[in-house]
């Protein structure tokens, strides 16, 4: 009997024998489809290669039985098919023909340039339904679900030979025809595609009851459907560009320049202390092709910050950042620059060294930027009159945590002060409408929460209206809400400043804890993106107070159980793990401190080492567990952990030989509520996936919505959206659309969790664009941060 997940299925197929491949006989496009389960298709200018996919005693064979059927089509008969398509769609049909492409992007626009106004909209509202799929999208889905894989796109035929390796022989089949090459890509992609539906449907369904209402026909086999939809926006976000001030460029780009050779020319005269470069046998430092800094010694460089580290006035209480290893080998100085921030005040080496390192990265980030618009930065600053130029970046529409990337330039690495953002500006005659999801991934972790635990006092307070961040700063003071939110527009600078503060401090702990960050890693992820600094000490309180008092689903959310995990990889009783690991008091710390033990960490998440008789008990008991299973794998992972410790041994094979053991005992897959899957992951990953991939992937369907509709979207940067329109539009309504577009989007996905985003007009980009009205008519106006008076 097939389970509620496959009944719900697009393609409900089954696997057969090797399936008969046979010429369509003259057989109309549109007879075809109305018989097809799925057409694979290779596109061109010219027509179609169509592979047909048919299950039906209607054209022939008996019921049940599998056949391909492949033909070319002029451009005509295309057009007839997606008409097909669309009369299913119209009526109703709950399985529609699915249209299956290999890389789809550059046949979707090549199809939509050349349809009428009317078959464009028809053409948008089949992929809209989920009836245009991508077999190359698909593939990475199955890969990340299997192994946590960078999701990288292969050839068909590796593909192919993987999962229809029959397909191999369909060349001899289809013989020598107009457009052999492309009938076997359609037949390859096609049949690709139902066999990894098929195993993306196994996986699905070990997660069922995670899993959104009718997930496989909204969202598709490993949310699909939502990456196609995703993938499609960001490929004409890339395709749109934006503009670049050639002017404001040049002037940054020298005036960054020259910042960077002052910082060199210091360092140079600090004879003492500027080893740090390589240089040649002349003395001269080494300077490679088109870098802007000469190369730097690692090491030397090391050992100089720890000197001036040694430098600074003790009493100060900063501690030299380490970089601990935890396989082997000796501790050493982290080079980590943002570690290194807080001593720039207090030694000039280190303040030189980490402002030319500062102004490096600037640089190399404006050169990614020349470089997209197929120019050099000198081309740019040199050129009389200033060059008009769309900068262009590529987007990877799917990362390991469903995440987008960018690159050549990243654009969504951008930083946000220095007039960086505001290279970017609207084209003549227009205005950017930018809108910025409010605290987003809280309200897809709210979702999860209420999804899993059938409550989330998260959940309510969004609901209400409240600013999570203020509410979790008020719970830390000790004070009410109200009389919090009274010190955002006190009179009283101090308590202004006070409620930034402490909004700032409640938003890096609400964003840190749900990600599974211990006090150790969230006090530097603290300080690293926010600019808070709290002690470890600190860290924990708020942790606890967080997961115990504050959002007690949080606490449910975090919890794993490390023990019952080693219980059942071994197939022995949860109670025996405990009795013969730690005969002691149980407590879901300790079950950390052992998973830690056993994976090879030496050191506490506060940064001190386990003691020696605790490593010692935890090894001795797990051993005799092993033996207690019977499992031979297990016993081979111990001795080659044994042989890894033993004295001279590499440390790069110490460290295998636990992650061998950890992916056996601990990694566990990371399910989004739309059905993507990463395989085989550690815990932090394992929390942080489910709701930073929830957020992406509505922040790829309101993409995609916006697309629909006919916005001009120009960037994007993972929870802001960039949207071009005509400066003499009626501005206020069109940004409560484009608000409207986006939350609603976003809320298809968490359910009863409202969404609420922020929009205003500005005329470049920027960081945190004022929305401008009229003061008497409320009419909205462009911001612009040149005058923001």
């Amino acid at each position: 009997k097939p389970t509620r997940m496959q009944e719900q299925a697009v393609l409900q197929f089954a696997p057969l024998p090797t399936p008969s491949l046979l010429p369509a006989a003259g057989e109309a496009v549109a007879n075809l489809a109305q018989h097809a389960d799925a057409v694979g298709v290779s596109f061109d200018a010219g027509g179609a290669a169509l592979c047909f996919l048919l299950r039906d005693a209607g054209v022939g064979g008996t019921e049940q039985e599998q056949q391909l059927r492949y033909r070319t089509a002029e451009w005509d008969e295309f057009a007839a098919l997606l008409e097909c398509v669309g009369a299913a769609l119209d009526c109703g049909q709950r399985r529609l023909p699915v249209l299956v492409f290999f890389d789809l992007a550059p046949a979707f626009f090549a199809i939509h340039q050349k349809l009428d106004a009317e078959k464009k909209r028809l053409w948008f509202r089949l992929t809209d339904a989920g009836s245009v799929r991508d077999t190359a999208l698909l593939d990475m889905l199955l890969k990340l679900s299997e192994s946590d894989a960078r999701p990288e796109p292969r050839p068909l035929a590796d593909i192919a030979a993987e999962h229809v390796p029959w397909t191999t022989s369909c060349a001899a089949t289809i013989g020598d025809v107009p457009k052999a090459a492309q009938l076997l890509e359609a037949t390859q992609a096609v049949a690709s595609f139902e066999a990894m539906a098929i195993k993306a449907l196994a996986s699905m369904d070990r997660y069922r009851v995670e899993l959104l209402e009718d997930v496989v026909s909204k969202y598709g086999f490993l949310s699909d459907i939502v990456q196609v939809k995703g993938m499609l926006a960001l490929a004409q976000v890339s395709r749109n560009g934006v503009t670049l001030d050639t002017s404001r460029f040049s002037a940054l780009y020298k005036s960054t320049h020259e910042k960077l050779q002052t910082c060199i020319e210091t360092l140079l005269a600090m004879p003492e202390k500027c080893n740090i470069f390589q240089r040649k046998s002349s003395g001269e430092p080494v300077v490679e092709p088109g870098a802007f800094r000469p190369s730097i010694n690692t090491a030397l460089l090391r050992q100089q910050l720890k000197a001036s580290a040694a430098e600074v006035d003790p009493n100060l209480g900063l501690t030299m950042p380490i970089a601990k290893k935890e396989y082997g080998g000796d501790d050493d100085v982290d080079i980590i620059l943002w570690k290194w921030r807080k001593f720039c005040d207090h030694n000039k080496f280190i303040h030189e060294w980490f402002h030319m390192e500062h102004n490096l990265r600037k640089l190399q980030y404006l050169s990614s930027v020349a470089e997209s618009c197929g120019k050099t930065s000198d081309d740019i600053c040199t050129a009389d009159p200033p060059l008009q130029l769309r900068v262009t970046p590529h987007y990877v529409p799917i990362m390991r945590n469903g995440r987008t990337s960018t690159s050549n330039p990243n654009i969504q690495a951008t930083p946000n002060r220095g007039g960086f953002r505001e290279l970017y500006v609207a084209a003549p005659g227009h205005v950017f409408i930018v809108t910025d999801y409010s605290y987003i991934e809280l309200c897809t972790l709210a979702a999860i929460c209420e999804s899993r635990y059938n409550f989330s006092v998260l959940a309510e307070i969004i609901r209400e209206g409240v600013d999570p961040h203020c509410f979790t700063a008020a719970m830390f003071l000790g004070v009410q809400l109200a009389k919090f939110m009274e010190m955002k527009n006190s009179d009283n600078k101090e308590e202004r400043e006070k409620f930034t503060s402490q909004r700032q401090k409640a938003k890096a702990i609400n964003f840190g804890i749900p990600g599974g960050w211990s006090p150790h890693a969230l006090r530097e992820y603290a300080l690293s993106s926010y600019g808070v600094e709290i002690t470890e000490a600190q860290a924990a309180k708020f942790k606890d107070q967080l997961v115990g008092e504050i959002y007690p689903e949080i606490g449910f959310y975090l919890y794993e159980d490390s023990m019952g995990l080693i219980a059942h990889n071994l197939g022995v009783s949860f109670n025996d793990a405990w009795e013969t690991i730690w005969g002691r008091r149980r407590s879901y710390r300790v079950g950390m401190s052992i998973r830690s033990v056993l994976t090879g960490k030496t050191l506490k998440p506060s940064g001190k080492p386990y003691t020696p008789e605790f490593t010692a008990e935890v090894w001795k008991g797990f051993r005799q567990l092993v033996r207690k299973s019977g499992k031979d794998e297990f016993a081979r992972l111990v001795a080659d952990i044994d042989a890894a410790n033993s004295p001279g041994a590499d440390p790069a094979g110490r460290k295998a030989a636990y992650e061998a053991l950890q992916a056996r005992l601990f990694l566990i897959d990371a399910v989004t509520l739309t059905g993507r899957i990463r395989g085989g992951v550690a815990f932090t990953k394992a929390r942080n996936t489910p709701f930073s991939g929830l957020a992406a992937d509505g922040a790829k369907l309101a993409m995609w919505s916006l697309m629909q509709i006919g916005y001009k979207v120009v960037c994007f940067v993972h929870d802001e959206i960039v949207v071009e329109v005509p400066a003499d539009c009626d501005l206020g309504w069109e940004a409560s659309m484009v608000e409207r577009t986006v939350c609603n989007a976003m809320q298809e996905l968490t359910g009863e969790v409202p969404i609420t985003a922020k929009c205003a007009a500005c005329t470049r980009w920027c960081k945190d664009p004022q929305r401008v009205t009229d003061r008497f008519s409320g009419e909205l106006h462009a911001y612009d941060p040149d005058h923001d008076d």
